[in-house]
C-alpha cells in the first residue's frame, strides 16, 4: 500500500498553535501490522497519532486524563472485550468519534460496538480514502 499525504482530503496543518491545535487519533489493535497501518493512514489525515495494543491500555489512557478526537478500534480482540472497551471510553468522554475495525465485515461485535457508541464499523485495513470520507461524515 503506497499512501501520499496529499491522498486525505482533510489534510491539516502538521504544526499545532492555540488557534489551530491538532487533532489526535488513538489506534487500539492487538496486530502490530495494523496498528502501523492505521497510525499512518490516521497520520496521513494530519492527525497526531499514538497507538496501543489493547482496549484495556485504551481505557487507562482515558481514566489517567489523555484525550483523543478519534478512536480507531479493532472490534475483534479475542482476549478483551471491544464493546465494553467502546462503552468505557464513550463514558469518559462522551464526544469522542470512534470508528471500529474488523477483519470480518460480519463480526457480530459490530452492532454491540455501534450500540456502545461506536460512529461506524469498516473492514480492516482503513485506507486514506475511507478515513477521508468518514471523517468529512463525521464532521472532522
Amino acid at each position: 500500500m503506497i499512501m501520499s499525504p496529499g491522498s486525505c482530503e482533510r489534510m491539516e496543518p502538521t504544526q499545532t498553535s492555540d488557534e489551530n491545535p491538532m487533532l489526535s487519533g488513538l489506534i487500539v489493535d492487538s496486530v502490530n501490522v495494523s496498528r502501523m497501518i492505521h497510525t499512518a493512514v490516521v497520520h496521513g489525515c494530519g492527525f497526531a497519532a499514538q497507538a496501543v495494543e489493547t482496549g484495556t491500555q485504551a481505557v487507562e489512557l482515558y481514566v489517567s486524563g489523555s484525550r483523543f478526537d478519534l478512536v480507531v478500534l479493532d472490534i475483534s480482540f479475542s482476549s478483551e472485550h471491544p464493546v465494553e472497551t467502546a462503552r468505557k471510553i464513550r463514558q469518559i468522554d462522551p464526544t469522542v468519534k470512534m470508528i471500529g475495525t474488523t477483519a470480518d465485515s460480519f463480526h457480530a461485535e459490530s452492532q454491540g460496538f455501534l450500540d456502545a457508541g461506536g460512529s461506524a464499523v469498516f473492514e480492516k485495513p482503513l485506507d486514506l480514502a475511507t478515513l477521508s470520507k468518514v471523517l468529512e461524515e463525521l464532521g472532522m
